[in-house]
This record gives structure tokens, C-alpha cells and sequence, in this order.
């Protein structure tokens, strides 16, 4: 379960609509080049090299700007690149706009593709006289089917790495052996530091980049991390795109600073919390690396 306010791609492309041309990108009488789905789109950065095929995860950021200006997402602004691994071509999803045009670019490409509001099956509530929705992708990263079983093997083994040491600072913090070593804030957030880096402390505004291991305080069960995956959390501090704690907390820390946030569910979730992995009135444990601020 990813905590944070991300979005997700399912809900951001909308519906699947039906395919138009076959093949790879074509043009039409006028000149637009379209997708093999049949949505007219322009490479804004075209570089040599393979593009996905099925079964590959590709990582990709993405905004989606209307026809009158307006900002709909920009995953740039969430915090870390939305993954996908590329069904066949001729599966149902390869007909969808924005997948259809994630099979036309090489790692480094940056590419529009627009989504007329007259191709979706299930127009959006909020649509004001929009027209189309341009899509503006960049593909980050894409990784083979034998990457993937490779960076699991790490991931996982790192991930094992940071359960122990998470699992031995709960009992450690339970027990008492810490208490001289916590730090608590007014608000109730307590801090152990683990290991004190000698780079700058975050300001509010600036991005940080943080790997990070989060379980239940009551009972030390994972609900979330980024080790698994291979992908440190990008988020710009103190403007509210993550719980209090962490934006509390992090504003702490020094850059190359590893510690552990004990976090009071006020700063967390709440009363309601966040069925069904994280329940009501949960205090929640989260160690961080703070590897970058910029």
C-alpha cells in the first residue's frame, strides 16, 4: 500500500476506448502522426533505442493538462514515477491512449498525446465545456522481465535487511533502552537517530528524497516501504502532500541523516486511520533516510 497521496494510473486514464489502426504509429492525410490505437500525439524528445514490449515495467512521469489550461495531475508534483508492466499489444489495455503511446518511446523520450472527451466511454463529472485532455509523458526507465526478477532478488534482501533492524528498534523503544536517546517534539513526534548526516537541514519548499520502512507501532507489522521496491520517495516539504509527522520530522533531519519517526496517530491518520491496512487511532513507526534535499 503506497501512504502517500499518489495517484493512480487506472483512475487517471480514465476508461479504455476502442482501437482505431493497427501497427505501429501512422499519419494521416494531414500529416498527424497517431498512436496504433488512433490518438494523435508528438514526440517532444525523440531518442534511438528499444522501446517496451510485453512484459517489460516501464516508469514513466505524466501530467494531464486540459484543452482550457488547467492542471489535472502531474505525478512529478507526487513524488515518484508511475510504474506499469506493458500488456500485449493486442490485449484490451494496449488500445488505451496513453498506454498505446508508452509502446512508441525509448527511455528519455518526452511525448503529447492528446485524448479527445468525445473517444471516452465515461466522460468525467468535472468536464466544463473541456474538449481533450493532453497527456504529457516521459519515459524514465524500462526494465526487462530478467531486470525485474534481478532488482527483486536485491530488493527483497535489502527490505529483509531493514525488517530486522526496524523490528530490533521497536523492542528496544518498548522496552525503555531508548528513552535517553529519543527526542520529543511538543507535538508528541519522537525522533531516534539512528545516524546523524553532515548535509543541509530540509527547508520548507524544498524536494527531498527519502527511503523509508513503515510498520504499526501496536504490534510491528509493515504497512509500507520503499526498499521493496527499489524507489526512494521524492516529495516537496512542508506543503502538506504527506502526513504531519513526516513533514515534521523531516524538517529535522540532516541530509544523509537514517532515523527512526515515532509518530502519534494525530500526525498520522488520524481517528478514522486508513482501512484496511492501517487502523483507527494508529501510531505509526517509520524509519527514513533522508538520502537528498534540493
Amino acid at each position: 500500500m503506497k501512504i502517500f497521496q499518489l495517484a493512480l494510473l487506472s483512475v487517471l486514464l480514465l476508461s479504455i476506448t476502442s482501437c482505431k489502426n493497427n501497427g505501429a504509429g501512422a499519419s494521416d492525410s494531414s500529416g498527424a502522426t497517431k498512436t496504433p490505437a488512433g490518438y494523435e500525439y508528438t514526440h517532444v524528445v525523440k531518442n534511438e533505442g528499444a522501446t517496451p514490449k510485453q512484459g517489460d515495467l516501464v516508469r514513466f512521469h505524466f501530467k494531464v493538462v486540459d484543452d482550457k489550461g488547467k492542471m489535472r495531475f502531474n505525478s512529478w508534483d507526487a513524488g515518484q514515477p508511475t510504474e506499469f508492466k506493458m500488456p500485449a499489444q493486442n490485449d484490451k489495455l494496449a488500445k488505451d491512449p496513453v498506454i498505446s503511446t508508452l509502446f512508441l518511446m525509448a527511455k528519455g523520450d518526452s511525448l503529447v498525446v492528446n485524448y479527445p472527451v468525445d473517444s471516452m466511454p465515461t466522460k468525467p463529472a468535472d468536464l466544463d465545456g473541456v474538449k481533450s485532455f493532453a497527456y504529457h509523458l516521459k519515459m524514465i526507465d524500462i526494465i526487462s522481465p530478467e531486470e525485474q526478477a534481478k532488482a527483486k532478488e536485491v530488493n527483497d534482501k535489502v527490505a529483509a535487511e531493514k525488517k530486522a533492524q526496524v523490528d530490533q528498534i521497536l523492542k528496544d523503544y518498548k522496552s525503555g533502552k531508548l528513552k535517553s536517546k529519543i527526542k520529543k517534539q511538543p507535538s508528541g513526534l519522537e525522533i531516534y537517530t539512528v545516524e546523524e548526516g553532515n548535509g543541509p537541514t530540509p527547508q520548507a519548499g524544498q524536494k527531498v528524497k527519502v527511503n523509508y520502512y513503515g510498520v504499526l507501532k501496536e504490534n510491528g507489522v509493515m504497512f509500507d516501504n520503499s526498499f521493496s521496491r527499489g524507489q526512494p520517495f521524492e516529495f516537496t516539504l512542508g506543503r502538506g502532500q504527506v502526513i504531519p509527522g513526516w513533514d515534521q520530522g523531516l524538517a529535522l533531519l540532516k541530509k544523509g541523516s537514517k532515523a527512526v519517526l515515532f509518530i502519534p496517530y494525530a500526525m498520522a491518520y488520524g481517528e478514522a486511520g486508513s482501512p484496511p491496512v492501517i487502523p483507527a487511532k494508529a501510531d505509526l513507526v517509520f524509519y527514513v533516510e533522508l538520502l537528498d534535499v534540493k
